[in-house]
Formats: structure tokens, C-alpha cells, sequence
């Protein structure tokens, strides 16, 4: 790709621009592909080009693009708001920006040019992108200088080289934000230097995201990329920075390139990287994969990996770096010389194989659905689907937090089977009765020792029993669902469920076939050393 040759001239253009006429009142000027270039760009009289509405705009108007193609108007030096009337309405070239600039409602095309929105170096402007869909084979949104807050925007690679955004700025804001690999990405968003947000989105390509410069904050996004989802640098000699990731899913899917989850770096002298992730899901494939990699050569990375989950060949690999867990499920995590981690399975961490599903979700019965320290949980949190994280995923009556980036939504109240058709053919229908309203009721749950635990109880109906075993204070051991008819019912526990020493707490609920759910009955009990 070559880059228009318009562009070339734009210090000259800026320069020109500078000289501005005194500030007037803002003015909306209309651009119509049936209109005719004229002085006044009105609704009663549109212009046909771009070109003409920016030679006569004053800094603070809005351009009001009617639906069609509009050729690329070179190089825009003073402030204005470009509206389209959605995804109807092209400028096919982009736009080169040297001044604030809102671009919203509308469709920017490369055709043929490098950068599809572009902000040259020595510029500084505000760039705010809402509603908008943007295509690029090789850069479509390139910022050097100044500020980007995107809102709702579509990033279209249409090349396998294509780069989505290229951020060199002061400061970013990417909301509800999506890139779309299908006809090909390279990488969805490269960011090279000032501090980043990416908040419910999601990123795609063989590269996700590199982050060599600046603080980053990641939350409710998905990055699912075909080699690494999220590749992280300590940046420069003696740089402090810090990189935050909430609520999110990331996977490597090793089909490019070795899959790799989280990768982080340093190799600078002096230069210190910190890798917060918290209720987050981290899942990279194929062979000599890792969920979370991070090797140091120059300074210091630490980690730490809150509620979350790495799943992977070898879910965790520090080189030289130091990763503290807790809350959190992985099976595998080697430390390689000058290198520390968490062993699985201690600090309150699980060494189990969650069996995600390709998207990274737990399936149903995990041990790790609603099994989450509640503590870890910011009011109002969402997961990375934008799900409310207290949900109750097992179905036994109480709303908790599942381990890793997604929520397991509710399950559906079972259905007893329907009787088969009467062979003597239709029948006058009973009358009509009341649909059932009335709960089941769970009574005298006591928990009977002896060679195993069972917990004892008496139904009030023929009901789903949903069972929870809890340590008092730390993790579920075991869930049970069981159907029961009236009357007294057993659940026995494993063994293993009861090896180590301390309190438990049992939780029963009962579900009908109408969907009524009891009260939720609990009673604790404390297994002794052996």
C-alpha cells in the first residue's frame, strides 16, 4: 500500500490552517451526492464534495454526509464533526486529521491508501470515533500524536498484513469496540507508547494486542487470536509499567504461531512490569503452549493471578519472574531459574482441568462454577460476555461468582417427561386447574456419620435435589443433583470429598416440576484429624 500523495503536503495544510478567522458560531454544513459545491453547504443547497465543505467550514462545525461514496478530502486541518447516516455513508480514502476531530455515523474505506484514519507525528489533536466502521489492508487506524476515544466502532482488516489500530498517542479509550479478522488481521491493536483502556470489546487476528509502552487496562474484552492473544514488553530502560486485566477471556489458539495466552518480556535494564489479572480467563492450544508466559532478563516482572484461569500444554511459565496465585485454577506452572510461582493446588488454588468449551466457558457440573471468593467481586461487575457475575450457575438457590472470565448462566428447571398420546385418540380435556404454586419443603437435614458421610432429609414432593458440599470459608468440594420422590431422601459424599480436617457446610434446595424452589436448608459439621 502506498500512501496518497496528498498527505505529503500536510505540515503545509496545518500550517494554513492555523491562520484561522475569528471564532464563529457552528454551523451545520451538508454534503449530498446529488448536491452541487456552493458557498453556503445548506440543507436546502448540499455540496457534492468534502473538499468544499471543509474549505468553507469554520473550526467547530458539523459536515452532515447524506448516504453514497465520498472521494477522500485530503487533509483536514481545523476542527470539525464528520456525521454520516451510518454504515450507508463511505469516505473512500479515510481521513488525515491534524486537528480535534469527531467522526461518527458513517463508513471509512482505504481504498488503496496505507492509513484509512490517520493522525500524523507532530500533531496532538483529540480523535472521537463513535458509531463508525473502518476498513484497512494495511493500517486502518494509525495515531501518532494526541488522543483517541472510540465508541462503538468496527475495525474491518481486509488483508492478512492488516493492522487495526496503531496507537503512538498520549492516552486511549476503546469501548464496545470490535475487529473483525474474517477477511483477514494480522493484529488487531498495537500500542506503542501512552496508556490505554479496552473496555467491553473484542480483539482478533494471529496477534490480539502488543503493548510495548504505557499502563493498560483490559476489562470485560475478549482477545481470541490464532498465535498470541495479549504480548506485553517492559518498554524502556528503567520504565515502570503497569498492566491490569479484569473480568476477561484471552486465548492463543496455536494455529498460527505456538499458542500463547498472556506473554509478557523484559528485557530492559532496570525496567519493572506488573501483570495484574483478576477474574479472568487465560486458555492458549496446541503444542508447547502456555497460558501465561513471562520470562525477565533485564529487570523485574511480577505477577498475579486472582480468581482466574490458565489452562494450557504448561499453564504457567516464569523465567526469571515471579507470579503469586490465589483463588485460582491451574495444573501445570514451572519456574525456571531466577523464577517463582504459586504451587497449583495451594493458597487456595484448584489443580483441576476446567474442560473449557472452545469459547473458554465452563461446562455444566464444573467445580468451579459459583465457586469464587465473593470478596474478589467489584459492586456492579459484569464478565467478559457482559453477564452479571453473580449468577447462580450450579442452581442450588444461592448467586455466586464463578472462577475465570465467563459466568455459566443459569440452568433451566427440569421437565418431567409428557405422558404419550391416549391410542384411543383425542379425549374432552379435563377442567382446568390451578397451575402449581406451592414449593417444595425440605425438612430434618441432619448429617449421619459412619463409613461415609449422608446427608439426611425428608421431601415434602418428588423434587430435583440440588446438593452443595463447602469448606466453612474456603472452596465447594462437591455438588450433587439428584432426582427424588416424597419422603426421606440420602445423598451420600465421597471420601475424597472429606479428606481434609475442619468445618463443612451442606446446602440443600429442591425444585419441582413446575419450577418451584424451596427455601435453601443448610447444616455445618466438622471432620476430625484421623
Amino acid at each position: 500500500m502506498t500512501a496518497n500523495p496528498s498527505r505529503l503536503l500536510l505540515a503545509a495544510a496545518l500550517l494554513a490552517g492555523a491562520a484561522a478567522a475569528p471564532a464563529q458560531a457552528a454551523t451545520i454544513r451538508h454534503v449530498e451526492t446529488t448536491g452541487t459545491d456552493n458557498p453556503s453547504c445548506s440543507a436546502a443547497a448540499p455540496c457534492r464534495t468534502l473538499d468544499s465543505a471543509i474549505g468553507i467550514a469554520q473550526g467547530g462545525d458539523t459536515i452532515k454526509l447524506g448516504e453514497g461514496t465520498f472521494d477522500d478530502p485530503g487533509v483536514v486541518a481545523k476542527p470539525l464533526t464528520f456525521e454520516g447516516a451510518g454504515p450507508a455513508t463511505v469516505i473512500a480514502g479515510g481521513l488525515t486529521l491534524g486537528a480535534d476531530t469527531t467522526v461518527r455515523s458513517l463508513r471509512a474505506t482505504s481504498a488503496g491508501h496505507a492509513y484509512t484514519l490517520y493522525v500524523p507525528s507532530g500533531y496532538a489533536p483529540a480523535l472521537h470515533v463513535e458509531d463508525v466502521v473502518v476498513d484497512g489492508a494495511d493500517t486502518a487506524v494509525e495515531i501518532r500524536g494526541g488522543s483517541l476515544t472510540a465508541d462503538r466502532v468496527t475495525v474491518v482488516g481486509t488483508s492478512s498484513e492488516a493492522q487495526g489500530l496503531n496507537f503512538d498517542g498520549s492516552s486511549a479509550v476503546l469501548r464496545q469496540v470490535t475487529f473483525d479478522a474474517t477477511s483477514g488481521l494480522l493484529r488487531s491493536v498495537r500500542h506503542g507508547n501512552g496508556n490505554m483502556r479496552i473496555e467491553d470489546s473484542r480483539l482478533a487476528g494471529r496477534y490480539g494486542a502488543s503493548s510495548v509502552a504505557g499502563d493498560l487496562t483490559i476489562e470485560r474484552s475478549r482477545i481470541d487470536a490464532t498465535g498470541v492473544a495479549l504480548s506485553l514488553n517492559a518498554g524502556s530502560a528503567g520504565a515502570t509499567r503497569a498492566v491490569a486485566v479484569s473480568d476477561s477471556v484471552l486465548i492463543g489458539r496455536g494455529t498460527s504461531d505456538a499458542g500463547t495466552a498472556l506473554s509478557a518480556q523484559n528485557l530492559s535494564d532496570g525496567a519493572t512490569l506488573g501483570v495484574d489479572v483478576r477474574r479472568s480467563t487465560l486458555v492458549a492450544r496446541g503444542g508447547d503452549s502456555h497460558a501465561l508466559s513471562l520470562q525477565n532478563a533485564g529487570g523485574t516482572i511480577e505477577a498475579t493471578l486472582t480468581g482466574s484461569i490458565a489452562a494450557a500444554e504448561t499453564d504457567i511459565r516464569a523465567f526469571g519472574a515471579s507470579v503469586s496465585a490465589a483463588g485460582s485454577a491451574f495444573r501445570t506452572a514451572e519456574a525456571e531459574p531466577g523464577g517463582g510461582v504459586t504451587a497449583p493446588g495451594t493458597a487456595g488454588n484448584l489443580a483441576i482441568d476446567p474442560g473449557l468449551a472452545a469459547d473458554g466457558s465452563l461446562p455444566a457440573g464444573s467445580p468451579l462454577v459459583d465457586a469464587a471468593d465473593v470478596t474478589l467481586l467489584p459492586s456492579d461487575a459484569r464478565d467478559a460476555a457482559g453477564a452479571p457475575r453473580l449468577t447462580d450457575g450450579d442452581g442450588d438457590g444461592e448467586a455466586r461468582m464463578d472462577v475465570g472470565g465467563l459466568e455459566r448462566p443459569v440452568p433451566p428447571a427440569p421437565q418431567l417427561p409428557q405422558a404419550p398420546p391416549d391410542p384411543a385418540g383425542p379425549q374432552t380435556p379435563p377442567a382446568a386447574t390451578a397451575p402449581d404454586a406451592l414449593a417444595p419443603v425440605v425438612r430434618g437435614l441432619k448429617i449421619r456419620r459412619g463409613t461415609r458421610r449422608v446427608a439426611r432429609f425428608t421431601l415434602s414432593e418428588a423434587a430435583e435435589v440440588r446438593v452443595t458440599l463447602r469448606r466453612v470459608g474456603g472452596r465447594t468440594v462437591r455438588r450433587v443433583v439428584r432426582r427424588k420422590a416424597a419422603g426421606v431422601a440420602r445423598i451420600k459424599f465421597r471420601r475424597a470429598d472429606l479428606a481434609r480436617p475442619g468445618r463443612y457446610a451442606v446446602r440443600v434446595v429442591a425444585v419441582d416440576a413446575a419450577s418451584n424452589r424451596s427455601a435453601p436448608v443448610k447444616r455445618t459439621f466438622r471432620v476430625h484429624p484421623r
